[in-house]
C-alpha cells in the first residue's frame, strides 16, 4: 500500500438459474499520488497512479458429482502516469464435501478445495517487456467435527 492512496471496491450478484449465480465486482487496486524515486536521496517525483480489476464471476454445483466450481474472468488495467495497459485473466475453483464419515462416534464433514488464478492470461506491457500474471495454485482441505456437548447449540471444530 502506498501513502495517500485509496482503496474501492462494489460488487453485486444474481441468481440467473436454480443452480448458477453471476456476479461482477470492480476493485480499485489503488488510487491517488505516489512518489517516485530512482533511489533514497532522489527528489521524488509525485504522480497520479489508477489500478482497476474487473471481475465476472459464474458459480454452480455439479449435482451428479456434488461439486462446486467458480470461474473467474477478469480484467486488470493500470494507469501508472506515463504507462498504462491492461490484460485479461481467467480463475477457476473447485470445491468438494464429503458429509457423515464416522470418527469416533460422531459425524464429521471433509472437504477438500483447488483454486487455479491467473490461468489463459494475457499479461500486461507497461515498457519493452510483457509481464504475464503468476500463475497461483492452492489446494485447500478441512475437517469439522461435531462438538460432543454441544446440545442445541450445535458447535463444531473445524481445522482447515
Amino acid at each position: 500500500m502506498f501513502d495517500g492512496t485509496s482503496y474501492n471496491a462494489a460488487a453485486i450478484n444474481y441468481r440467473l438459474l436454480e443452480n448458477l449465480f453471476l456476479g461482477f465486482s470492480a476493485i480499485d487496486l489503488a488510487s491517488g499520488d505516489i512518489e517516485l524515486r530512482k533511489d533514497p536521496f532522489d527528489k521524488p517525483k509525485t504522480v497520479q497512479t489508477n489500478q482497476w480489476a474487473y471481475i465476472l464471476a459464474a458459480a454452480t454445483t455439479i449435482r451428479p458429482i456434488d461439486t462446486s466450481v467458480g470461474i473467474n474472468l477478469k480484467y486488470i488495467y493500470y494507469d501508472l502516469y506515463e504507462k498504462k495497459d491492461g490484460g485479461f485473466a481467467m480463475d477457476i475453483g473447485l470445491s468438494k464435501y464429503f458429509d457423515n464419515v464416522d470418527i469416533k462416534y460422531t459425524q464429521a464433514k471433509f472437504g477438500i478445495g483447488l483454486s487455479m488464478q491467473n490461468i489463459l492470461g494475457t499479461g500486461i506491457k507497461l515498457d519493452e517487456y510483457k509481464e504475464d500474471f503468476q500463475y497461483i495454485f492452492i489446494l485447500s482441505t478441512l475437517m469439522e467435527i461435531p462438538i460432543i456437548y454441544r446440545l442445541e447449540t450445535k458447535d463444531t471444530l473445524t481445522f482447515s
